[in-house]
Protein backbone atom coordinates (compact mmCIF):
# COMPACT_ATOMS: atom_id res chain seq x y z
CA UNK A 1 0.00 0.00 0.00
CA UNK A 2 1.33 3.40 -1.03
CA UNK A 3 2.21 5.72 1.84
CA UNK A 4 0.18 8.93 2.01
CA UNK A 5 2.31 11.99 1.32
CA UNK A 6 2.68 14.48 4.17
CA UNK A 7 3.01 18.22 3.55
CA UNK A 8 4.27 20.06 6.60
CA UNK A 9 4.58 23.83 6.91
CA UNK A 10 6.90 24.27 9.84
CA UNK A 11 6.33 28.01 10.40
CA UNK A 12 2.67 28.39 9.44
CA UNK A 13 1.72 30.41 12.54
CA UNK A 14 4.58 32.82 12.01
CA UNK A 15 3.65 33.12 8.33
CA UNK A 16 0.01 33.90 9.15
CA UNK A 17 0.99 36.38 11.86
CA UNK A 18 2.97 38.44 9.35
CA UNK A 19 -0.07 38.65 7.09
CA UNK A 20 -2.18 39.70 10.08
CA UNK A 21 0.24 42.58 10.76
CA UNK A 22 0.19 43.64 7.11
CA UNK A 23 -3.60 43.58 7.10
CA UNK A 24 -3.69 45.71 10.25
CA UNK A 25 -1.37 48.26 8.63
CA UNK A 26 -3.56 48.33 5.53
CA UNK A 27 -6.64 49.06 7.66
CA UNK A 28 -4.80 51.97 9.31
CA UNK A 29 -3.86 53.36 5.90
CA UNK A 30 -7.47 53.18 4.69
CA UNK A 31 -8.61 55.10 7.80
CA UNK A 32 -5.98 57.75 7.11
CA UNK A 33 -7.09 57.87 3.47
CA UNK A 34 -10.71 58.53 4.42
CA UNK A 35 -9.67 61.83 5.99
CA UNK A 36 -9.02 63.24 2.52
CA UNK A 37 -12.55 62.70 1.17
CA UNK A 38 -13.76 66.16 2.17
CA UNK A 39 -10.74 67.79 0.49
CA UNK A 40 -11.33 65.81 -2.72
CA UNK A 41 -15.04 66.63 -2.85
CA UNK A 42 -14.33 70.34 -2.42
CA UNK A 43 -11.81 70.48 -5.27
CA UNK A 44 -12.93 67.98 -7.91
CA UNK A 45 -14.84 69.10 -11.00
CA UNK A 46 -16.63 67.49 -13.92
CA UNK A 47 -14.86 66.99 -17.23
CA UNK A 48 -16.77 68.81 -19.95
CA UNK A 49 -18.08 66.57 -22.72
CA UNK A 50 -16.72 67.75 -26.08
CA UNK A 51 -16.72 65.82 -29.36
CA UNK A 52 -15.16 68.29 -31.80
CA UNK A 53 -11.61 69.58 -31.30
CA UNK A 54 -9.87 72.20 -33.41
CA UNK A 55 -6.31 71.03 -33.00
CA UNK A 56 -3.95 68.33 -34.25
CA UNK A 57 -1.91 66.07 -32.00
CA UNK A 58 1.22 63.94 -31.83
CA UNK A 59 1.74 61.09 -29.33
CA UNK A 60 5.26 60.05 -28.29
CA UNK A 61 6.46 56.84 -26.62
CA UNK A 62 9.64 54.77 -26.45
CA UNK A 63 10.99 51.30 -25.74
CA UNK A 64 14.28 49.51 -25.29
CA UNK A 65 15.72 46.01 -25.54
CA UNK A 66 18.80 44.63 -23.81
CA UNK A 67 21.12 41.86 -24.97
CA UNK A 68 23.61 40.25 -22.61
CA UNK A 69 24.00 40.97 -18.91
CA UNK A 70 27.56 40.70 -17.61
CA UNK A 71 29.36 44.06 -17.53
CA UNK A 72 30.64 45.26 -19.96
CA UNK A 73 29.30 42.61 -22.35
CA UNK A 74 25.83 44.00 -22.99
CA UNK A 75 24.08 46.37 -25.32
CA UNK A 76 20.83 48.32 -25.36
CA UNK A 77 18.79 49.20 -28.42
CA UNK A 78 16.49 52.21 -27.98
CA UNK A 79 13.60 53.33 -30.15
CA UNK A 80 11.27 56.30 -29.81
CA UNK A 81 8.13 56.72 -31.87
CA UNK A 82 5.82 59.66 -32.52
CA UNK A 83 2.69 59.71 -34.63
CA UNK A 84 -0.14 62.05 -35.52
CA UNK A 85 -3.57 60.42 -35.96
CA UNK A 86 -4.85 63.51 -37.80
CA UNK A 87 -1.90 63.91 -40.22
CA UNK A 88 -0.95 60.21 -40.54
CA UNK A 89 2.73 60.94 -39.87
CA UNK A 90 5.07 58.52 -38.10
CA UNK A 91 8.50 59.44 -36.74
CA UNK A 92 11.17 57.04 -35.45
CA UNK A 93 14.48 57.57 -33.66
CA UNK A 94 16.99 54.82 -32.83
CA UNK A 95 20.10 54.60 -30.67
CA UNK A 96 22.36 51.90 -29.23
CA UNK A 97 24.53 51.85 -26.11
CA UNK A 98 27.23 49.34 -25.17
CA UNK A 99 30.21 49.68 -22.79
CA UNK A 100 32.17 47.65 -25.37
CA UNK A 101 32.75 50.86 -27.37
CA UNK A 102 35.34 53.41 -26.24
CA UNK A 103 32.82 56.25 -26.37
CA UNK A 104 30.21 54.46 -24.26
CA UNK A 105 32.60 53.00 -21.68
CA UNK A 106 34.06 56.51 -21.18
CA UNK A 107 30.58 57.91 -20.58
CA UNK A 108 29.73 55.00 -18.28
CA UNK A 109 32.90 55.56 -16.23
CA UNK A 110 32.21 59.28 -16.06
CA UNK A 111 28.82 58.54 -14.47
CA UNK A 112 30.36 55.90 -12.23
CA UNK A 113 33.02 58.32 -10.96
CA UNK A 114 30.31 60.79 -10.00
CA UNK A 115 28.72 58.36 -7.51
CA UNK A 116 31.59 56.37 -6.00
CA UNK A 117 34.02 57.59 -3.39
CA UNK A 118 37.60 58.41 -4.32
CA UNK A 119 39.84 55.32 -4.66
CA UNK A 120 36.85 53.06 -4.01
CA UNK A 121 36.39 50.10 -6.32
CA UNK A 122 32.93 50.10 -7.86
CA UNK A 123 30.53 47.58 -6.39
CA UNK A 124 28.06 45.49 -8.36
CA UNK A 125 25.35 47.80 -7.00
CA UNK A 126 27.22 50.82 -8.40
CA UNK A 127 27.37 49.22 -11.84
CA UNK A 128 23.66 48.38 -11.80
CA UNK A 129 22.78 51.90 -10.64
CA UNK A 130 24.76 53.59 -13.41
CA UNK A 131 23.33 51.23 -16.02
CA UNK A 132 19.81 52.05 -14.80
CA UNK A 133 20.49 55.79 -14.91
CA UNK A 134 21.98 55.61 -18.39
CA UNK A 135 19.15 53.60 -19.92
CA UNK A 136 16.58 56.10 -18.62
CA UNK A 137 18.68 59.00 -19.87
CA UNK A 138 19.13 57.53 -23.37
CA UNK A 139 15.43 56.68 -23.61
CA UNK A 140 14.35 60.15 -22.44
CA UNK A 141 16.68 61.78 -24.97
CA UNK A 142 15.19 59.83 -27.88
CA UNK A 143 11.64 60.61 -26.77
CA UNK A 144 12.41 64.33 -26.49
CA UNK A 145 14.08 64.27 -29.92
CA UNK A 146 10.92 62.67 -31.36
CA UNK A 147 8.90 65.38 -29.64
CA UNK A 148 11.09 68.13 -31.10
CA UNK A 149 10.69 66.68 -34.59
CA UNK A 150 6.92 66.50 -34.08
CA UNK A 151 6.81 70.22 -33.33
CA UNK A 152 7.91 70.88 -36.92
CA UNK A 153 4.54 69.57 -38.13
CA UNK A 154 2.38 71.26 -35.49
CA UNK A 155 0.94 74.76 -35.48
CA UNK A 156 -0.32 77.19 -32.86
CA UNK A 157 -2.94 75.58 -30.61
CA UNK A 158 -1.92 71.99 -31.38
CA UNK A 159 -0.93 69.51 -28.67
CA UNK A 160 2.06 67.20 -28.21
CA UNK A 161 1.43 64.29 -25.83
CA UNK A 162 4.53 62.78 -24.20
CA UNK A 163 4.64 59.47 -22.36
CA UNK A 164 5.07 60.01 -18.63
CA UNK A 165 5.74 63.08 -16.55
CA UNK A 166 7.35 66.14 -18.13
CA UNK A 167 9.32 66.66 -14.93
CA UNK A 168 10.88 63.21 -15.42
CA UNK A 169 12.06 64.14 -18.91
CA UNK A 170 13.36 67.47 -17.67
CA UNK A 171 15.33 65.73 -14.93
CA UNK A 172 16.87 63.16 -17.28
CA UNK A 173 17.87 65.39 -20.22
CA UNK A 174 17.52 69.06 -19.16
CA UNK A 175 19.32 70.55 -22.18
CA UNK A 176 17.21 68.77 -24.80
CA UNK A 177 14.05 69.24 -22.75
CA UNK A 178 14.57 73.00 -22.34
CA UNK A 179 14.86 73.21 -26.13
CA UNK A 180 11.53 71.38 -26.41
CA UNK A 181 9.93 73.71 -23.87
CA UNK A 182 11.24 76.90 -25.48
CA UNK A 183 10.24 75.88 -29.00
CA UNK A 184 6.75 74.73 -27.95
CA UNK A 185 6.07 77.96 -26.03
CA UNK A 186 7.43 80.07 -28.89
CA UNK A 187 5.13 78.28 -31.35
CA UNK A 188 2.22 78.28 -28.82
CA UNK A 189 1.96 74.50 -28.91
CA UNK A 190 0.94 72.76 -25.68
CA UNK A 191 3.07 69.86 -24.39
CA UNK A 192 1.32 67.35 -22.12
CA UNK A 193 2.91 64.59 -20.05
CA UNK A 194 0.41 61.73 -19.64
CA UNK A 195 1.11 59.81 -16.41
CA UNK A 196 -0.52 56.40 -16.29
CA UNK A 197 0.98 55.29 -12.97
CA UNK A 198 0.69 58.13 -10.47
CA UNK A 199 3.62 58.34 -8.09
CA UNK A 200 3.17 61.88 -6.75
CA UNK A 201 2.28 62.97 -3.21
CA UNK A 202 0.75 66.40 -3.70
CA UNK A 203 -2.43 65.75 -1.71
CA UNK A 204 -0.77 63.98 1.22
CA UNK A 205 2.08 61.73 2.28
CA UNK A 206 -0.07 58.63 1.72
CA UNK A 207 0.28 59.18 -2.04
CA UNK A 208 -2.06 60.70 -4.61
CA UNK A 209 -2.97 57.38 -6.27
CA UNK A 210 -3.86 55.84 -2.92
CA UNK A 211 -5.90 58.87 -1.88
CA UNK A 212 -7.82 59.29 -5.14
CA UNK A 213 -8.58 55.66 -6.08
CA UNK A 214 -12.35 55.10 -5.72
CA UNK A 215 -12.71 58.68 -4.44
CA UNK A 216 -13.02 60.32 -7.85
CA UNK A 217 -15.82 59.44 -10.25
CA UNK A 218 -15.83 58.73 -13.97
CA UNK A 219 -15.17 61.96 -15.93
CA UNK A 220 -14.16 63.87 -12.84
CA UNK A 221 -10.85 65.67 -12.34
CA UNK A 222 -8.86 67.70 -9.86
CA UNK A 223 -6.72 70.65 -10.94
CA UNK A 224 -3.63 71.69 -8.97
CA UNK A 225 -2.43 74.97 -10.40
CA UNK A 226 0.88 75.19 -8.50
CA UNK A 227 1.88 71.74 -7.18
CA UNK A 228 4.47 71.85 -4.43
CA UNK A 229 6.71 69.22 -6.00
CA UNK A 230 6.41 70.35 -9.61
CA UNK A 231 7.72 73.90 -9.86
CA UNK A 232 6.70 75.73 -13.06
CA UNK A 233 4.06 73.10 -13.86
CA UNK A 234 0.37 72.50 -13.27
CA UNK A 235 -0.92 69.02 -12.43
CA UNK A 236 -4.28 67.43 -13.19
CA UNK A 237 -5.71 64.17 -11.84
CA UNK A 238 -8.57 62.61 -13.79
CA UNK A 239 -10.59 59.44 -14.15
CA UNK A 240 -12.12 58.66 -17.54
CA UNK A 241 -13.14 54.99 -17.35
CA UNK A 242 -14.52 52.27 -15.10
CA UNK A 243 -11.02 51.71 -13.70
CA UNK A 244 -11.21 53.26 -10.19
CA UNK A 245 -7.56 54.32 -10.29
CA UNK A 246 -7.11 57.73 -11.97
CA UNK A 247 -4.31 58.90 -14.24
CA UNK A 248 -2.77 62.37 -14.32
CA UNK A 249 -1.07 64.79 -16.66
CA UNK A 250 1.29 67.70 -16.19
CA UNK A 251 1.62 70.80 -18.35
CA UNK A 252 3.82 73.88 -18.30
CA UNK A 253 2.43 76.56 -16.00
CA UNK A 254 2.14 78.85 -19.04
CA UNK A 255 -0.39 76.40 -20.56
CA UNK A 256 -2.50 75.95 -17.40
CA UNK A 257 -5.57 77.61 -18.92
CA UNK A 258 -5.95 74.70 -21.37
CA UNK A 259 -6.34 71.97 -18.75
CA UNK A 260 -10.11 71.63 -19.23
CA UNK A 261 -9.80 71.25 -23.00
CA UNK A 262 -7.01 68.69 -22.62
CA UNK A 263 -9.00 66.70 -20.04
CA UNK A 264 -12.00 66.68 -22.40
CA UNK A 265 -9.85 65.36 -25.24
CA UNK A 266 -8.35 62.62 -23.06
CA UNK A 267 -11.84 61.63 -21.91
CA UNK A 268 -13.18 61.58 -25.47
CA UNK A 269 -10.32 59.37 -26.71
CA UNK A 270 -10.36 56.93 -23.79
CA UNK A 271 -12.39 53.66 -23.92
CA UNK A 272 -14.79 53.77 -20.97
CA UNK A 273 -14.43 50.06 -20.25
CA UNK A 274 -10.62 50.16 -20.23
CA UNK A 275 -7.92 51.21 -17.80
CA UNK A 276 -8.42 54.94 -18.33
CA UNK A 277 -5.68 55.64 -20.88
CA UNK A 278 -6.26 57.41 -24.24
CA UNK A 279 -6.54 55.05 -27.21
CA UNK A 280 -3.89 57.01 -29.13
CA UNK A 281 -1.41 56.61 -26.28
CA UNK A 282 -1.77 52.85 -26.58
CA UNK A 283 -1.19 53.11 -30.35
CA UNK A 284 2.01 55.07 -29.68
CA UNK A 285 3.05 52.35 -27.24
CA UNK A 286 2.49 49.69 -29.91
CA UNK A 287 4.43 51.69 -32.49
CA UNK A 288 7.38 52.15 -30.14
CA UNK A 289 7.45 48.57 -28.91
CA UNK A 290 10.61 46.73 -29.91
CA UNK A 291 9.45 43.16 -30.20
CA UNK A 292 11.83 40.29 -29.53
CA UNK A 293 11.83 39.43 -33.22
CA UNK A 294 12.52 43.01 -34.34
CA UNK A 295 15.33 43.56 -31.87
CA UNK A 296 16.95 40.25 -32.86
CA UNK A 297 16.76 41.14 -36.55
CA UNK A 298 18.42 44.50 -35.89
CA UNK A 299 21.25 42.79 -34.07
CA UNK A 300 21.70 40.19 -36.83
CA UNK A 301 21.75 42.92 -39.50
CA UNK A 302 24.43 45.02 -37.82
CA UNK A 303 26.58 42.62 -35.77
CA UNK A 304 28.66 39.60 -36.66
CA UNK A 305 26.43 36.70 -35.63
CA UNK A 306 29.25 34.46 -34.40
CA UNK A 307 30.73 37.23 -32.26
CA UNK A 308 27.29 38.02 -30.90
CA UNK A 309 26.70 34.40 -29.89
CA UNK A 310 30.00 34.27 -28.01
CA UNK A 311 29.82 37.63 -26.23
CA UNK A 312 26.11 38.27 -25.61
CA UNK A 313 24.13 35.06 -25.74
CA UNK A 314 23.66 33.18 -22.48
CA UNK A 315 22.75 29.59 -21.73
CA UNK A 316 19.08 28.70 -21.89
CA UNK A 317 16.34 29.39 -24.47
CA UNK A 318 15.67 33.12 -24.85
CA UNK A 319 16.66 34.24 -21.38
CA UNK A 320 19.68 36.00 -22.88
CA UNK A 321 17.43 38.87 -23.88
CA UNK A 322 15.77 41.21 -21.43
CA UNK A 323 13.11 43.55 -22.62
CA UNK A 324 11.88 46.80 -21.07
CA UNK A 325 9.10 49.26 -21.86
CA UNK A 326 8.96 52.86 -20.61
Amino acid sequence: MKKQEKNIVENLDEFKEKFRKINSSLEDLIKERDRYIELINSRKEKIEEIENFNFSTFFVDGSMAKFGSKFPNFLYIFRSFSFSPQMNIKIYYYDVFSPLTNEDISYFNEKLDSIKLKNKNPSLLDLFYVEEKLRYEFMAKLEVLAGLKSLEYLKEGDILFMDGSLTHLEGEVPTFFNELKKESLDKKITVVGVIENIGSSELGSLGDKEILTNNIGIDEMMFIETPENKKNYSLIFLRTSIDPTPISFDIFFENRNRYKEIASFISFTTPKNGRGVPFFKDLAHQGANLSEKEASLLVKNFLNEKSFEIIFKEKGDLRWMEKFML
